[in-house]
């Protein structure tokens, strides 16, 4: 079922927050980590940032580095979610959303 409601509504109306509350879905933030550039996430993901991206170094952006840093780092906790074997458009940037650069001056755009 397709809505059109607003973000805010849509979340509102599906109980999200209480189902997150209760663990019977993933951290919503999270996956709008991983979704950051795939509708509808983007819209949430603006609406939860004021209206922007968040700063570059910490947008998803690298399958390697992410992994290294779950490897190294005992708080770093990811896990693998369907959309990651299902939805390829997760990890391209076919909007061409400006997501800002790192600190070593790489242009974040598609998950690498």
């Amino acid at each position: 079922r397709t809505s059109l409601a607003s973000p805010k509504k849509l979340i509102r109306s599906a109980n999200m927050t209480q189902r997150w509350q209760r663990r019977e879905i993933s951290n919503f933030e999270y996956l709008m980590y991983l979704n950051t550039i795939s509708e509808p996430f983007t819209t949430f993901y603006f609406n939860l940032q004021e209206g922007k991206f968040d700063h570059a170094s910490r947008t998803f952006h690298s399958i390697p580095i992410s992994w290294q840093n779950c490897q190294w780092d005992s708080f770093d906790v990811k896990e693998l979610i369907p959309e990651s074997f299902s939805l390829p458009e997760m990890f391209t940037n076919c909007n061409h959303y400006k997501l800002g650069r790192v600190e070593d001056g790489i242009k974040i755009d598609d998950v690498v």
